[in-house]
């Protein structure tokens, strides 16, 4: 947008960027007082820069700190950053990538702690654009999970985690994983009580390719795509590859609320694919699903969790271990150490990576009973939308080790899964157990089991 054209249709977002720009020009005094005052408890100072203002709720999370916002802008005044070694023991915590290079080169030089901080995959009913508290938070000291060139601390913990050995980490990813087959999605949406396949007239037996958009100026996709390309230039490569088959584009819920002049339109390849809008879920439209393409969305993640066919363009954190279809020349041999399943990585991306919190009080609280509450928060949902009370599956924790099918030492199986909680427990199991098998590894299961039962035994 031209300063004009800005001027005329947003006078106000005018002069807040003008004057945010001359504010960097000017050699601001240093925050004497909040500088002064943050030595009165003796706690450290967590600065956060790029947060923006209504996330006041950092405070609740940070409670051992003296919280410090140090503006949203992308670009705060210099002079203001080079207080930061000024506070009492401080802490930079940045919001994601959205701070200047300044802040790195600040904190390396003073010994300064840097931490990226960001939504958690399970987020919130309600999007971060509608200013929704998070039910999860990552925080990482290396990088954001979504840079393609360099090593985070989820990709540490994909790397160097030992999930054959860990049945409490592996029996919370199924717990996450059944929640996920059953409609749980990042932003708690619940479904609309339809049918998204009758309301499109699909064939029986007929092929259904989902294109799965995302906000296009995600951070995501800049630093996670070897180049751009729009929801649309994946509906024309997904129509070309797949002539007989139905596509469908499910642009993003957040450029249908706030959609921006740069933005490509939907309606543009409309001669192509069907545009599933915002009456159905997430849930509704992977159900009939065969094959996904997207570049770097977590909905793509979600697909594969439910045995889907995933083509990425880009390099998300799921990428590259496996089981999805990489159709990039990102360099990933010092991002992917080894092979995993899917159960795997969602174990490492949302038991062992994220802190789970209570959208009401923000106390912390574990993965299962993060699921709890979205489920509880997901029957509200479905009962304002369908006017009736509806209960999901209960959430029990999940015992990998209990569905595990005898095998002897040589991996040949002996008998049948025993003491499953419910159906979809084994169905789950079925994709991991493959996976085991694919890599020679029901003998170590086998044995972990055993020692297992050997320990519950008191032997």
């Amino acid at each position: 947008m031209s300063k004009l054209k800005k001027l005329v249709k947003r006078p106000g977002l005018f002069f807040k960027d003008a004057i945010e720009r001359r504010l960097q020009n000017l050699k601001l005094p240093p925050n004497t007082r909040a500088i002064a005052s943050s030595y009165r408890t003796g706690k450290p100072t967590a600065i956060l820069i790029g947060f923006s203002e209504w996330k006041t709720w950092m405070r609740e999370i940070l409670p051992g700190h003296n919280v410090i916002f140090m503006g949203h802008s992308p670009r705060p005044p210099q002079a203001l950053l080079r207080t930061i070694p000024l506070y009492c023991r401080p802490e930079v915590y940045v919001w994601s990538y959205k701070f200047p290079p300044m802040v790195q080169d600040i904190c390396r030089d003073h010994g300064i702690a840097l931490t990226y901080v960001e939504d958690g995959f399970l987020r919130s009913v309600g999007l971060g654009i509608e200013k929704t508290k998070p039910l999860s938070l990552v925080f990482d000291k290396r990088a954001m999970h979504f840079d393609a060139q360099k090593q985070s601390d989820l990709d540490h913990i994909l790397n160097s985690t030992d999930f054959l050995n860990n049945s409490s980490i592996i029996g919370d990813a199924h717990t996450i994983a059944i929640a996920i087959r059953n409609g749980l999605s990042k932003y708690l949406r619940a479904d609309s009580g339809g049918s998204l396949r009758d309301a499109l007239d699909l064939r029986p037996g007929e092929r259904v390719v989902l294109v799965l958009g995302q906000v296009e100026d995600d951070l995501s996709i800049r630093f996670g795509a070897e180049k751009f390309l729009s929801a649309n230039d994946l509906v024309e490569i997904a129509a070309a590859e797949h002539p007989t088959a139905r596509i469908l584009l499910r642009p993003h819920p957040e450029t249908l609320v706030r959609a921006k002049e740069h933005y490509s339109d939907p309606n543009s390849v409309r001669h192509l694919c069907d545009i599933v809008d915002e009456r159905w879920s997430l849930n509704e439209t992977l159900d009939i699903a065969d094959h996904v393409y997207t570049i770097t969305s977590f909905s793509g993640f979600e697909a594969a969790l439910r045995g889907k066919q995933v083509d990425l363009f880009g390099l998300p954190f799921y990428g590259g271990w496996g089981f999805t279809n990489d159709r990039h020349n990102i360099p990933m041999s010092t991002k992917r150490r080894q092979e995993l399943s899917p159960i795997q990585v969602l174990a490492g991306a949302l038991v062992l990576y994220p802190r789970y919190f209570h959208p009401d009080t923000m106390r912390q609280f574990s993965p299962h009973e993060a699921i709890m509450v979205a489920q509880s928060m997901m029957t509200r949902l479905a009962a304002e939308v369908t006017g009736t009370e509806r209960h999901p599956l209960p959430v029990r924790r999940f015992d990998p080790i209990a569905t595990l099918p005898e095998v002897s030492a040589s991996g040949e199986r002996i008998s049948g899964a025993g003491g499953s909680h419910f159906r979809e427990d084994r169905e789950t199991l079925r994709p991991e157990m493959e996976f085991l098998a694919q890599h020679g590894q029901i003998a170590a299961a086998a044995r972990f089991r055993g020692s297992i039962a050997a320990q519950a035994a008191g032997k």
